[in-house]
C-alpha cells in the first residue's frame, strides 16, 4: 500500500523500529551479500514499467520478461522465487490483521493511493512463478483507481500484488508493529530482507541476459 496524503510513510517520524522498517523494505539496505552476485548487488529496484500501462502494454512486457526468465539458469531462479514466495506467505497472517483491525474504519485508505504499480521486479517474479500473471498493470491511467481495488479490500492473493502493497504499514499498522514483540520485529525484517535480496537478485539475472528489452519495455 501506498502513503496517502493522511498516512505519512513508516520512517519519517518515531523510533528506530520504523526506520529499521523502511531501510530494510523501501531499500533493500543489509549487511548480507546476494547468492547470485555475493560481490556487486544492486541496492534498488527498477522503475521500468511501474507507470499506467494498457493491457496490450501488459501483455507485451509480460511476454518479453517472461522470455527473459526462461533463459536464466532453472535452479537460481526456483531458489529466488520461492524465497520470495515463502517469505510473503509468512508475513501475511500479521499484515491481514492489522488491516482487519484498521482499515474499515479508516476515510482514506491507502490502498486508493495513485502511484501504486507493478515494476520490473514484480513482473519477473510473476512471470517465474508459473502461474498465469493478473491480466494488467494496476491502472491504465494515472487518474484511474486500482483495477484490483474491491469493496472489501484487494481481490489479489498478497502473493501476486505489486511488493510495495505487500510491505508497507501506514501510520496506524506501525504503531501495532511497534507494539510487538521485539523477536516477531526482528522475524519480520529478517524475512523482508530475504525477500528484497531475492527480488533484488531476480532484477540482476535479468539485466545480465540476451532477453533484457531494453529497447522495448512496454512503454
Amino acid at each position: 500500500m501506498i502513503s496517502s496524503s493522511r498516512n505519512k510513510r513508516p520512517g519519517t517520524e518515531g523510533c528506530g523500529v520504523r526506520r529499521r522498517w523502511r531501510r530494510t523494505a523501501a531499500t533493500g539496505s543489509s549487511s548480507l551479500d546476494s547468492p547470485v552476485f555475493p560481490s556487486a548487488m544492486k541496492m534498488e529496484e527498477s522503475n521500468l514499467l511501474r507507470h499506467p500501462m494498457t493491457d496490450e502494454q501488459w501483455t507485451k512486457a509480460t511476454g518479453l520478461l517472461s522470455l527473459s526468465v526462461k533463459s536464466m539458469d532453472g535452479t537460481t531462479v526456483r531458489t529466488l522465487v520461492e524465497s520470495i514466495f515463502a517469505g510473503i506467505q509468512r508475513i501475511d497472517p500479521l499484515m491481514t490483521a492489522y488491516c482487519l483491525q484498521t482499515c474499515p474504519s479508516c476515510s482514506d485508505p491507502c490502498c486508493r493511493g495513485q502511484d501504486i504499480y507493478y515494476n520490473q521486479a514484480d513482473v519477473l517474479y510473476l512471470t517465474a512463478l508459473g502461474d498465469p500473471v493478473p491480466p494488467g498493470q494496476t491502472r491504465s491511467s494515472r487518474h484511474d483507481p486500482c483495477r484490483y481495488l474491491g469493496p472489501n479490500g484487494c481481490v489479489l492473493p498478497r502473493t501476486v500484488r505489486p511488493y510495495v502493497c505487500v510491505w508497507y504499514l501506514c501510520e496506524s499498522h506501525m504503531d501495532l508493529f511497534s507494539d510487538e514483540p521485539a523477536g516477531i520485529q526482528r522475524s519480520v525484517v529478517d524475512t523482508l530482507r530475504a525477500i528484497r535480496f531475492s527480488r533484488l537478485s531476480l532484477e540482476m539475472l535479468h539485466e545480465k541476459e540476451p532477453f533484457g528489452t531494453r529497447n522495448d519495455r512496454g512503454r
